[in-house]
């Protein structure tokens, strides 16, 4: 019978290996672009807005945009904000929008928030936006990251 022995040095370096793994992962998952197959024919695509701070229902709030916009009006445009910050694993995903949709219009936004009462530190912001629009009985996706920006809560 053989037996294994790990000291402390070795499942450190096991621990220090693990989360760099874990960490490019996120990396790989969470990445900047814009991501459509297929160009509509209206032109549609979706652009992030900066986060930045606001107030919202009285209170102190991160707020990040996602915008869909078409050349022209579409049958069905949808949108969705989400706000992430860094944490020191990577990208953490944090205040969020309802997913948002309307009908034969060109524009629309989506609006993420995160309170600030619940963020502390400094960190770095960024705000990425999905979206589509169905146009001729087919749908067209569009994503986009916007910039990373760095706020103290």
């Amino acid at each position: 019978m053989s037996h294994v022995i790990i000291s402390s040095r070795t499942s450190t370096r096991f621990l220090v290996v693990l989360i760099a793994a874990f960490m490019m992962i996120v990396a790989a998952t969470v990445t900047a672009g814009e991501a459509s197959a297929e160009t509509s024919p209206a032109r549609c695509g979706v652009s992030a807005h900066n986060p930045h701070f606001t107030y919202y229902k009285g209170q102190e709030v991160i707020k990040g945009v996602g915008e869909a916009t078409c050349n022209y009006s579409v049958p069905k445009l949808y949108v969705k904000a989400q706000l992430w910050r860094t944490r020191w694993w990577g990208w953490e995903k944090v205040g969020y929008s309802p997913p948002a949709s309307t009908t034969w219009k060109s524009k629309y936004k989506s609006t993420a928030y995160w309170n600030r009462s619940n963020c502390s530190g400094t960190h770095n912001w960024r705000t990425t936006a999905y979206g589509y629009s169905l146009e001729n009985g087919k749908k067209y996706e569009s994503s986009r990251t916007g910039y990373s920006l760095r706020l103290s809560c």
